[in-house]
């Protein structure tokens, strides 16, 4: 049978459903006027075979809505071009070449609906079926062009297309997308609703296509490539889930999406890590209508992206008050300090950042909020210098108190120095400690201030940490403030702190004595001493001249088979000189006796027995 082409309407032309396709359509009417094949249709109204997916085709709509005998404005309804206009990017990827079908509608109603030839619509929401595309029989996409609406060019029923069933949670993509293209309420509550059509797709578009490429590492040739499975299905569901609970699932996917360098020629920055997603976002999507994406990646990367070498930010400028993190430059111009001890003070956790090292080069980045709290912290604190003018010691004791815990501070490293930095509150309060213990005597004599006690006490081998303690638990309290300032305001009594420094050193015992400290814990003189060890009733380790061990152990044994007449008469408690006399009528064995200047020996066992 040959076409007639002096043929110049048709009898029998059935009114277009509500969002029917205009190929659906065709194939339809074909189907009512017995046409075995609908592309006849085409060929009486001379018009293109593939008028879905090109955009300048209202002269073939005018044609074929006169063979229709039908306004070209009900025909235009059943295509796209006022919802994508002359954007071909729109028609080359928004629309499928061929056609998707849900088996159980097309069996229902048998009309083919418009939506289902977007490539970003996979799911028929009524029956919650993936849309088929592919036919099982003959295993090929299913043509937009078919000669019998109801089957496959390969003569398959299309009602016996497979029913393949897809999560009830993913129906609110095609409710999304009905939303914008019907102009339905937005149910939907989704910021996409708030878009054109036009808008709308190519925003889905581009974010499919990123994911695509993420994931295949190849862009899509064509439409189709969109939905040859279910696991396509799981892309476009990517791409709508980054707009729902918006901006966070936007965040998450920024998070991921800039977690991989994608661009080796840069060393750090947004390009690098965002390559021509940040490119293409600020070059394609300048619209206003698109504010709010453009909006929210720049919050998140002043919020959350922390590499903040902004290497081809030209799009946007940003206040530094406005950033969560700033370079390591900007930080080191707020602390007036060199750019290398911004990375010795975040490794130090001082506040926090991030060192990246590219090659030979490191980037740093700082939290800017982190930053700022160590700013007014370190403004709370005074340098050595100035701690020193405060307490009225010099640094080396300020350094001990520091190390011993009775002041709070720091140090940092400049040039390859370190500097001291001290809590000017903990100066004040260890200045109020000595106050508080302040007991106001002026009766008592050979006074003396704190720095000469340190000395006196350190003679003994003993910190000024210690000497602190006694003062501040009320042990050694000042009686007089003098003329100094800070902690060398206050005057001690001197014979107070030696008796101190003795009661503490009988009290002690330890592995070893020198000999000064043997000489207090006997209660005698150097000079004694030196002749008991002379004479090999102490033993002793001489280190060098002025040097002298005592081990315990030694000093011990000493004791016990030895006896001073100091230690007798405190016993007794009686004077020294008659005690002496007393003994010597006694008979007792005098073991050492240094002629004219005492130093008296006597055999413990034999004194215990008669005396005690």
């Amino acid at each position: 049978m040959s076409v007639n082409h002096s043929i110049d309407h048709l009898l029998q032309v059935p009114p277009p459903y509500e969002c029917e396709s205009l190929t659906g359509y065709i194939q339809r009417v074909a189907l009512c006027n017995d046409y075995y094949n609908a592309n006849w249709i085409y060929s009486l109204s001379d018009v293109k075979k593939n008028l879905k997916t090109k955009f300048e085709i209202e002269k073939d709509l005018c044609k074929l809505a006169n063979l229709l005998r039908m306004d070209p404005i009900i025909l235009r309804k059943l295509t796209f071009i006022d919802d994508f206009s002359n954007q071909v990017g729109l028609y080359l990827y928004g629309i499928t070449t061929h056609s998707k079908y849900c088996p159980e509608c097309f069996m229902q109603q048998n009309y083919h609906f418009k939506l289902w030839d977007l490539s970003f619509y996979p799911i028929c929401d009524k029956h919650q079926l993936l849309l088929i595309d592919c036919c099982p029989n003959c295993h090929r996409a299913i043509s937009s062009r078919l000669q019998n609406m109801n089957k496959c060019l390969c003569g398959f029923l299309l009602e016996n297309l497979p029913r393949i069933k897809v999560k009830e949670e993913l129906s609110y993509i095609t409710r999304l997308i009905e939303d914008t293209f019907l102009r339905k309420s937005n149910s939907c509550n989704n910021i996409l609703t708030t878009l054109t059509p036009s808008d709308f797709s190519s925003l889905i578009l581009f974010i499919i296509r990123k994911l695509y490429y993420d994931k295949y590492r190849k862009f899509p040739r064509l439409s189709s490539d969109y939905n040859n499975g279910i696991e396509y299905l799981e892309i476009i569901n990517a791409a709508f889930n980054l707009f729902q609970d918006w901006p966070n699932n936007f965040y998450d996917f920024l998070d991921q999406f800039g977690s991989i360098k994608r661009r080796k020629d840069r060393k750090t920055g947004v390009s690098t890590y965002f390559g021509r997603f940040y490119i293409e976002l600020y070059a394609q999507f300048s619209n206003p209508c698109y504010n709010f994406i453009r909006f929210e990646f720049e919050r998140y990367l002043k919020k959350n992206f922390y590499r903040v070498y902004f290497n081809r930010i030209t799009n946007f400028d940003t206040n530094i008050s406005e950033k969560s993190y700033i370079s390591g430059l900007e930080a080191s111009k707020i602390l007036k300090v060199n750019h290398d001890a911004i990375a010795d003070l975040i490794i130090e956790q001082k506040f926090k950042g991030e060192i990246e090292t590219v090659g030979k080069q490191k980037f740093i980045s700082v939290d800017y909020k982190s930053l700022l709290r160590y700013k007014e912290w370190k403004k709370s604190h005074i340098n050595l210098p100035e701690a020193v003018l405060m307490l009225g010691i010099n640094r080396y004791q300020i350094i001990k108190l520091f190390e011993g815990g009775h002041l709070e501070g720091y140090k940092e490293i400049k040039a390859n120095s370190k500097h001291n930095y001290f809590n000017l509150k903990s100066i004040q309060n260890l200045v109020q400690q000595f106050e508080n213990q302040l007991c106001l005597n002026s009766e008592i004599n050979g006074l003396i201030d704190f720095n000469s006690c340190i000395h006196s006490w350190g003679t003994r081998n003993r910190s000024i940490c210690e000497l602190v303690e006694h003062i501040i638990s009320g042990n050694f309290r000042p009686i007089m403030r003098g003329a100094g300032t800070g902690l060398n305001e206050y005057l001690f009594s001197k014979k107070e702190l030696v008796n101190l420094a003795d009661n503490l050193s009988l009290r002690e015992i330890k592995v070893e004595y020198s000999l000064k400290e043997v000489c207090i814990l006997l209660g005698t003189e150097n000079r004694i001493v030196k002749h008991w060890i002379d004479e090999g009733y102490l033993k002793a380790n001489k280190v060098n001249r002025k040097i002298v061990k005592i081990n315990y152990k030694d000093l011990e044994l000493f004791k016990k088979e030895y006896i001073t007449l100091l230690e007798i008469s405190r016993k007794l408690n009686q004077n020294s000189k008659k005690l002496v006399n007393q003994i010597k009528e006694m008979g007792v064995t005098i073991v050492f006796y240094l002629d004219g200047r005492g130093g008296y020996l006597f055999l413990r066992e034999e004194i215990e027995k008669i005396l005690f």
